[in-house]
């Protein structure tokens, strides 16, 4: 059974900005979704990081309106690491042609194993 961190972000079309989120237990991440409020531009990503291990990454394309959504691929290396309760997430949203609010969350399994 997964569960779901809620996030709302405002993003600047000023510079690319970072956010924390804590994490309530350990768990693994399985995804990531989000929707914007304007038309933030072309190809803009929301990066998923725990320190600096890039978790994944939530990508809109092209010619977008308000209501898009995100298009999240796990990272290759990182994309299924075990994080430890009481860790922080990071999400960085990259410069935006014009400011645009993201209203989404991060879904994660709290039966989070280490396979040896």
């Amino acid at each position: 059974m997964s569960e779901k961190i809620w996030f709302s972000i405002l993003g600047s079309s000023s510079a690319a900005a970072d956010f924390y989120v804590p994490v309530p237990l350990r768990c693994t991440i399985l995804g990531m979704q989000a929707a914007c409020s304007a038309d933030p531009g072309d190809a803009e990503t929301i990066t998923l990081a725990s320190g600096s291990n890039t978790i994944g990454v939530l990508t809109f394309g092209s010619t977008i309106a308000a209501g898009a959504v995100g298009t999240y691929a796990a990272d290759a290396t990182h994309g299924n690491d075990v994080l430890a309760a009481g860790g922080v997430l990071k999400l960085t949203i990259t410069q935006l042609t014009a400011a645009a609010t993201f209203c989404g969350y991060i879904e994660f399994d709290q039966f989070a194993c280490t396979v040896q």
